[in-house]
């Protein structure tokens, strides 16, 4: 079997998705935390991640406002 990249810090616990998943995700074009959820499954149980699902997106597709 191949390597699997590390995951990453946990962002979404009830469906154990790292960050480095989603910043992958985000990469590919998933613009939304909606879309990041149908992508990964992060934010569509309790919904406690969205808010850093929210600031990933932020970061990564808008660094500027990140500083």
């Amino acid at each position: 079997a191949g390597e699997q990249k590390a995951p990453g810090r946990t962002v979404c616990s009830c469906f154990s998705v790292g960050e480095n998943a989603i910043n992958a995700a985000i990469a590919s074009g998933c613009d939304s935390a909606a879309a990041l959820g149908k992508a990964l499954r992060c934010g569509t149980n309790c919904g406690s991640c969205i808010p850093e699902l929210n600031a990933l997106l932020a970061k990564a597709l808008l660094p500027e406002a990140a500083d």
